[in-house]
């Protein structure tokens, strides 16, 4: 083609003249970009591989452990490791679990971190936590179980801190860090009680030795260099674990300056039992162990001056022991080294020595004994050579103690000596322990240094202190400090000399007291002290211990405890199997607010199970799948509502509220009376109130019933506010509890002076006496007359309660079992019957004021030994005054608790600490289970057993046996109180008890009947009424009656009680 366009030409015009010039120039270019690429490449490689090998930081300053990329490849198909998934970290869906589950706990009051302020909480890290070598070993060399993953702390941590202000079991203090001199601590408490206003750390003193002046001359008071301000960050997982509490800490460095993580809080296991005794009966077997873990509280702080790094430590013991300590570490102070140096160091490097040199610690305590009006005492170990008492003619020679009360300040100043060894006692002359000894700390110095120049040497002015192991002056404002932040560049002439602390002589008995103590350790330097000393045997301590001041060991209520009894005598190892240790060391605790759904079981008189059911709701997300082994036993405790059981209520019995169960009425009760209904009457206020359940107690000479709308009435003795009106007064005609008039009321149950009620939500109110921690409120305050929430442990819905005469019980919607109050025969189920002696014949008990979970059941077999019981899971619960008994998931059936009359069922009349399972039933299925004062029933395969004791005398039935009379009968419900026993079986009323009776078995006086019967006898003046509910309470009965329109004919032929014509 032709073209007059010049820019186009034909094919042979197109001559490349310059064409090796081009390519030339595009090969350079070509290969200049090939170059930059392959330096980019290996540049972004280069980055890639350090990042992966540097330790990363987070926001908070806490440091990534270093780890090793892996070299070798992996086998795609080879089996994987016998230890894969052991050490795995979190996977994103576990954390998400955890996260979500933490979040639903109400008592953390979480905060999103989104949305978090200076003062919220706030879920900062959730990570793995390796299993304990002894578990990962058992399992990859042993073919052991494979360790599952732990929740860390899943409890919860035992102490609490708001500021700066710590407490601890027993324990509260509040602390501060003052720039110079380091770690104060005010106000430290036990129980509530003030043992010391101000421990604090005053001075730490290091003087050297050597040849040559830089080794000679150098003698350091580390106060003047900053102990507290030089207390830097410390590193979680090696100078304090990582489960502790940090604090940040601001001082003065030209500016404000924050110091991160400067203190830190932490509960410590220090693997030495606190206390335990192994008592052999030497037979080849034991009488008991008792034991007790050491937990402590410690509070930590680091020092890093210059070369040394000292850790000082405040230890709390639960025995109210108070240990005070530091440990040296770091590196040594170096000096050159030559052949002149060898009386003063040994070599430890070429060229390279430490001198010889002393660190010397001082404390001020300032101990408060039940007041500011202290006295000091020591109390010598002396020797006495005496004529021996009962052989005239020998001599003997023992030990003997020399009391000596310190009058002045002088007098008190406290120089070891080896000869005269002695306690250093500080007293309250008014507070005395229930023996009558005067109440007192003593101070017990275990690493003591004496300072070796003389008192005249130039230096001694400025740590003067350390001329005594301990000075004991009167308090003084403007003796605030034993050292001077300037002591150290004045010492011939210091500021504070301590000395003159003590030249004033003041009087110090019964005074405002103030002790100085001093402790340290000499220290040589040694080749091992390289690169660093090492904080094992270098430190030293001292203790404020507590000197007749308690009645005895303050933590022998703690539940750190244990207590190991045998079946019968064995052989022990001392080893104590896993689930063993859950039986003796149950577990604690913290209280939360609940709500839970409704009940999905009627309860009975005092929380007495019965075979109806109502409905559980649940959401179908906490069930056992369906048709699963779980979900069939659990199906009993949850089906489907009954029919309507409300109906019209009756009572018979003792009326004279004030009077029953007592030989008089007393006098705060008035001119009340009351008569005995020898035969069931209808009550004249509730003719047109239908009920639907009603709840007495074996012990209670009260009631609670229940409306058909859900309205609670209460009525009866009421002098602890039982009734729950706000008062203490008797209450004869029914009344609305006003402030429970807003719930829908769902069960009830009555102990002797309080009692329990349940909503359809599930929330649980107790009030009434509490002086046994009976309403589970955390205190034991006596009467508490209006209703108060009982909140559960774990945050779960409760289902149902029981009453014993000073103790409750409640389960929760996961089938888990819960007691508080009192525990003198192992009711509660703790394995503890909680006593204590408050003199040498007066006993008491440490109460459980907060539901506990009853976490370990057992079966004991013919051979003596006992074995828990997995996967116990409980529906139905009674209790006497004394017992429990429960029923679980698979119709068995346990009691604990008081063992007279043969009440457990267990063929002897002992008590048990522990719910036990009852033998007799292991091949039953038992349908329902309920207890009397002193004797318990259960109900199974459409017989009725009986086992305890209903009268004084006679012989016990130690184990379950058949109620003869009642085979055959359908017993819908039961109706226990202290003698007799009261059922609603197939269209009749039966009842039975021995003289003497108030009216409570309802035989009518009609024709001579009878007042009593040793045999289950029809109540006559009840036929051809249908009884739907019975409960019994010390002295009366309560039935509710159908009252469809042929029943009401033979209901209007009762008569009527009207209790204000009575």
């Amino acid at each position: 083609m032709e073209t007059s366009d010049p820019m186009v030409k034909k094919k042979s015009d197109r001559v490349p003249t310059n064409a090796p010039v081009v390519w030339k120039v595009l090969a350079i270019v070509f290969i200049l970009i090939s170059l930059a690429l392959m330096i980019a490449l290996i540049v972004v490689a280069t980055k890639k591989s350090k990042s992966d090998r540097e330790p990363a930081e987070n926001s908070k300053g806490d440091h990534v452990i270093q780890v090793e990329n892996c070299v070798n490849g992996m086998d795609g198909l080879a089996d994987p490791p016998k230890s894969s998934g052991l050490f795995d970290d979190l996977t994103i869906e576990e954390i998400t679990a955890v996260r979500a589950y933490l979040m639903e706990q109400a008592s953390l009051n979480l905060t999103e971190p989104a949305e978090a302020s200076v003062d919220s909480n706030y879920i900062y890290m959730i990570q793995f936590l390796p299993p304990s070598k002894n578990e990962a070993l058992e399992y990859l060399d042993n073919n052991g179980a494979k360790p599952e993953r732990k929740a860390y702390e899943p409890d919860g941590k035992r102490y609490t801190v708001n500021g700066r202000h710590v407490s601890y079991m027993s324990w509260s203090f509040d602390f501060r860090m003052d720039s110079n001199s380091g770690m104060q601590i005010y106000d430290i408490k036990f129980n509530g009680e003030r043992i010391v206003y101000e421990l604090s750390l005053q001075e730490a003193a290091a003087t050297y030795t050597g040849y040559y002046p830089a080794a000679s001359w150098n003698n350091f008071l580390d106060g003047g260099w900053g102990m507290g301000a030089y207390s830097m960050e410390l590193v979680r997982g090696v100078d304090c674990p990582y489960s502790a509490t940090f604090f940040d800490l601001v001082h003065m460095f030209e500016k404000p300056t924050t110091v991160r993580n400067a203190v830190c809080v932490f509960e410590l296991n220090t693997g030495m039992p606190l206390r335990r005794h192994y008592d052999n009966n030497f037979y080849n077997g034991y009488k008991f162990y008792g034991g007790m873990t050491n937990q402590v509280l410690v509070l930590r702080s680091v020092a890093t001056l210059y070369n040394y790094d000292y850790v000082f430590d405040f230890l709390f013991y639960q025995n109210g022991v108070i240990e005070v300590k530091m440990s040296a570490s770091g590196y040594v102070y170096g000096a050159f080294y030559d052949s002149n140096m060898d009386p003063y160091a040994y070599p430890l490097h070429k060229d390279f020595t430490s001198g010889t040199h002393d660190h010397l610690i001082n404390y001020k305590v300032d101990l408060d004994i039940g007041g500011r009006k202290n006295s000091f005492e020591t109390i010598e170990i002396g020797i006495e050579n005496i004529t021996e008492r009962w052989f005239p003619d020998r001599r003997r020679v023992q030990k003997v103690l020399k009391r000596d009360v310190k009058k002045t300040e002088m007098d008190a100043a406290y120089k070891f000596d080896f000869d005269h060894p002695m306690y250093l006692n500080f007293f309250n002359e008014k507070k005395k322990n229930r023996m009558g000894v005067k109440k007192g700390y003593r101070i017990q110095l275990d690493n003591m240094l004496k300072q070796l120049y003389p008192e005249d040497w130039m230096i001694t002015p400025m740590l003067s202190w350390s001329l005594y192991q301990m000075a004991v002056t009167k308090y003084k404002e403007n003796e605030t400090q034993s050292s001077s932040i300037y002591n150290q560049q004045s010492p011939t002439n210091s500021q504070v000399d301590f000395r003159n602390y003590l030249v004033d002589d003041d009087p110090i008995v019964n005074e405002d007291l103030v002790s100085w103590v001093t402790i340290g350790a000499m220290h040589v330097p040694h080749s091992e002290d390289l690169p660093n000393t090492a904080t094992a045997a270098n430190s030293a301590s001292f203790f404020i211990r507590p000197f007749n001041y308690f009645d005895e060991d303050p933590s022998i209520g703690s539940t750190n405890a244990i207590l190991i009894k045998p079946i019968k005598p064995y052989n022990f190892t001392g080893q104590i199997p896993k689930k063993r240790k859950e039986l003796e060391d149950c577990d604690e605790e913290n209280p939360k607010k609940s709500k839970t759904e409704s009940a999905d079981t009627l309860i009975d008189s005092s929380g007495h199970e019965t075979n109806d059911t109502k409905e559980n709701h649940l959401g179908d997300e906490t069930l056992p799948g369906a048709g699963s082994e779980e979900a069939t036993e659990l199906d009993k405790a949850q089906s489907p509502a009954p029919p309507n059981t409300c109906g019209k209520l009756l009572i018979s019995g003792a009326t004279n509220w004030d009077l029953v169960g007592r030989k008089e009425t007393p006098k705060s009760a008035g001119n009340a009376g009351g008569p005995n209904l020898w035969e069931p009457h209808s009550i004249s206020s509730l003719n047109h109130i239908r009920v639907q359940l009603v709840a007495s107690g074996p012990s209670a000479c009260h009631s609670i019933i229940i409306c058909e709308d859900g309205t609670a009435m209460s009525f009866g003795r009421n002098d602890n506010g039982q009734l729950g009106h706000g008062d203490v007064v008797r209450c004869d005609k029914p009344k609305v509890i006003e402030s429970l008039k807003h719930y829908t009321i769902v069960q009830a149950s009555c102990g002797k002076a309080h009692t329990l009620v349940l909503t359809a939500e599930g929330i649980l109110f107790g009030f009434g006496g509490n002086k046994m921690a009976q309403l589970g409120q955390g205190h034991q305050k006596p009467v508490v007359a209006k209703p108060v929430q009982i909140v559960h442990p774990n945050n779960k819905k409760i289902i149902k309660t029981a009453c014993g005469a000073e103790f409750s019980m409640f389960i929760d919607d996961t089938n888990l079992l819960y007691s508080f109050g009192r525990p003198e025969h192992g009711q509660l189920g703790h394995n503890t019957d909680g006593q204590y002696f408050v003199t040498s014949n007066k006993l008491a008990f440490y109460c459980e004021v907060l539901p506990r979970h009853v976490a370990v059941f057992v079966e004991k077999t013919k051979d003596g030994f006992t074995h828990i019981m997995d996967d116990v899971k409980i529906v139905g619960v009674s209790c006497g005054n004394n017992h429990t008994i429960v029923r679980d998931s698979k119709d068995r059936v346990f009691t604990w608790g008081f063992g007279g009359y043969g009440r457990l069922g267990h063929q002897q009349p002992k008590d048990e600490h522990v719910p036990r399972l009852v033998s007799f039933f292991k091949a039953k299925s038992v349908s329902s289970v309920h207890a009397g004062a002193s004797y318990s029933m259960a109900v199974s395969a459409g017989q009725l057993y009986f086992w305890g004791q209903t009268k004084s005398t006679g012989d016990a039935t130690m184990y379950p046996k058949p109620v003869r009379d009642m085979s055959g009968w359908d017993v819908r419900s039961v109706g226990c109180s202290k003698t007799s026993i009261v059922l609603a079986a197939d269209d009749s009323v039966v009842s039975w008890g021995p003289s003497p009776t108030y009216g409570e078995l309802g035989y009518g006086l009609k024709k001579g009947g009878q007042k009593s019967s040793s045999n289950p006898k029809i109540v006559e003046p009840l036929e051809g009424i249908y009884i739907q509910q019975v409960s019994c309470g010390l002295g009366h009965t309560l039935y509710i009656a159908r009252d469809e329109e042929n029943d009401r004919a033979l209901l209007d032929k009762l008569p009527v009680y009207d209790p204000d014509k009575m």
